[in-house]
């Protein structure tokens, strides 16, 4: 091993924890930002909903099972405003909204409602 080598073994090393750590942290509120700029549009206060869930979309791999790459994102919450009911939503891997629904007991002006 070269002086050189030796000597950037341990800054890549740091970089690489630096990365992950980066990484995890985004993950976590995946799409998180952009569903909140998105409901804002229509009145809604995502930090005042409950019962909110984000779950990536898996296609199936090996098998049929639901581990393979990420597609997407699927987005559900019940708005503050709403007795009963939920707003979900598809997002694709950059969290752009696909669409967007809500159930019955949840109206939003400008969210479609669906019947089932």
């Amino acid at each position: 091993m070269t002086m050189k080598m030796a000597l950037l073994a341990p800054v890549a090393g740091v970089l690489m924890l630096i990365g992950g750590t980066v990484g995890a942290q985004a993950q976590d509120a995946t799409c998180s930002a952009e569903i909140s700029a998105y409901l804002k549009q229509f009145g809604v206060d995502s930090s005042k909903m409950t019962d909110t869930t984000i779950t990536a979309q898996h296609w199936a791999h090996k098998g049929g099972s639901g581990d393979g790459p990420i597609f997407g994102y699927s987005f559900q919450g019940t708005p503050a405003q709403c007795s009963s009911g939920s707003i979900q939503m598809g997002l694709d891997l950059g969290c752009a909204v696909s669409h967007a629904a809500t159930t019955p007991g949840c109206s939003i002006k400008g969210i479609p409602s669906v019947w089932w």
